[in-house]
Formats: structure tokens, sequence, C-alpha cells
């Protein structure tokens, strides 16, 4: 980071100014700043490419709140170092001086960066569990590692790196009800205990007696708010007969639209299905 910021030209007019004897001037802090903040840029929108397109696609962007956690960590980060470099940049310094400046002002900011993905990556959905009338988001961090080393599958008992997965739940067995009714009290229910996942496939005949008819959904919807579900009607190119809701509990207010017919999600709405 800190070698790149140094381009052709910037080292051309240092290399000039520092023979001179040349004190830092602010064209040339500007320059040093601005190509900072280009560099800064690029690697900023790299990690986006990852956290939106990877960790938190499509509509799970907002529904676990990734934009607000992903732009406050990265806004700050990209800011303040070409600042610190406008205010340390000065060509009287010496080159060797000024690349060491340079140096720890880009080591710093890429480990603040690989700090802020890392919160960001723990933030990140794992899970979308459906569970008797309702969808719940899961998050990484939301799971507790002991939890999912109890899982009866071996594909829960690991969180994903990929982006969110659609799992059913099965319902507990006699003697777990109790345990489970005591860990529900706790706010701990079913989508934050992987040993009660299985394949969604496997939750459709239950899911068919449970969701709600489009009309209803439409019918609660308050009158401003309407024009998001005739939008999506337009945009899946679907009647409303062909089409159930369930509410999602997730970041603010979600339902999930289903397909009648497989019982999948079509899509993910923010109106309020409670």
């Amino acid at each position: 980071m800190s070698a790149a910021m140094l381009t052709p030209r910037l080292l051309t007019e240092l290399k000039t100014a520092t023979r001179n004897g040349a004190p830092g001037s602010w064209r040339l802090r500007a320059l040093a700043s601005t190509t900072h903040l280009s560099i800064s840029l690029l690697i900023a929108a790299m990690a986006f490419s990852l956290v939106y397109f990877v960790w938190f696609p499509r509509e799970y962007w907002l529904m676990a709140g990734g934009r607000e956690l992903f732009f406050l960590i990265v806004s700050v980060d990209v800011v303040l170092g070409p600042l610190i470099t406008l205010a340390i940049y000065n060509p009287s310094k010496g080159l060797p001086r000024l690349r060491f400046d340079l140096a720890v002002i880009g080591f710093l900011q890429l480990a603040a960066l690989c700090y802020g993905l890392w919160t960001v990556s723990a933030a990140r959905p794992i899970y979308m569990v459906y569970n008797v009338d309702r969808f719940s988001l899961v998050t990484a961090i939301a799971l507790d590692e002991k939890d999912q080393a109890l899982a009866e599958r071996a594909e829960f008992k690991s969180a994903r790196w990929t982006g969110p997965e659609l799992v059913g739940s099965r319902g507990p067995k006699p003697d777990e009800r109790l345990q489970l009714t005591s860990d529900a009290l706790a706010g701990k229910d079913v989508e934050l205990q992987p040993k009660f996942y299985v394949p969604y496939a496997e939750s459709r005949e239950q899911l068919t007696n449970r969701i709600k008819p489009f009309a209803k959904l439409m019918e609660k919807t308050p009158e401003p708010k309407r024009a998001i579900l005739t939008d999506a009607l337009a945009r899946l190119q679907r009647q409303p007969e062909e089409l159930g809701w369930l509410p999602v509990i997730a970041r603010g207010d979600w339902v999930v639209l289903l397909d009648l017919k497989k019982q999948e999600p079509v899509a993910y709405l923010p109106l309020d299905g409670f």
C-alpha cells in the first residue's frame, strides 16, 4: 500500500524537491494524499465485492445490516489514511524517511481494514431457517460453536463462508421438549440450535399448511407500502394467487414471498409480517 502510493510522477517531484531541500508544499501533499486515496478506494472496492457478492448477497445486504456495518468501517479507514498522509507528507524529510512514514500508515490502515472485515464476517448471515410459522435469519456470531458441534448432520457443524443457506427445522423429540422450552425462554430457540436443522426439502410438507395467502399480506399492509407488493408482482411476473408469505425475523421488518407450488422463497420484502 505504501510503496504503490509513490507513483512515477510523485517520485520524480519528490526526488527533485528533496535534492533542492524544498519544504513540503500543499500541491505535493495533495498529490500524495490523492494517490493514497485512489489506492484505498481500489482496495475498498475489492473488499466490497467480497462482502456484497459473497457474504451478504442480494436482500441480505439490508436484512443482516451488512450495508451500514461495512460502510461505517470502510469509510473511516479510507478517509483517515489519506488525511494522515496529507498531514505528514513533507519532501524535506527525505525519501527514506517518507517511505518509512508511508509504510507505517499503510500497515496500520491495512490492519484496521482486516479487523473491520473480520467484524463484518462475524455478522454475516449463514442460515435462513424455517421454523413452524416464520423464517429466521441467523448470523455467524449468533451461533455458539458448542451448539454447532451438536448438529446431527455434518453440513451444519460449521459456519458457511459463501452466503446464507436455506434450511428447515424439525420439531423437538419428547425428551427434548422441556429443555427446548427452557432454552427458548432464555432466547435460544430452534433457529439457534443446529441440532434441529434439516434440509429445507424435509420441511415443505409442514410449510404447506403454514403459508399465508398473498391477499392477506396486501390487506394488512398500509396503503403507502402496498406499492412494494405490486412492484414485486411485476418484477416476479406472478399472480397474487401463485404466492404466499411468512414473516422473517431479521434486522428490521421483513417478509418472505413463497411460491405456493414449490414452497420456495422467491423474494424478501421490507414489510411488517407480524
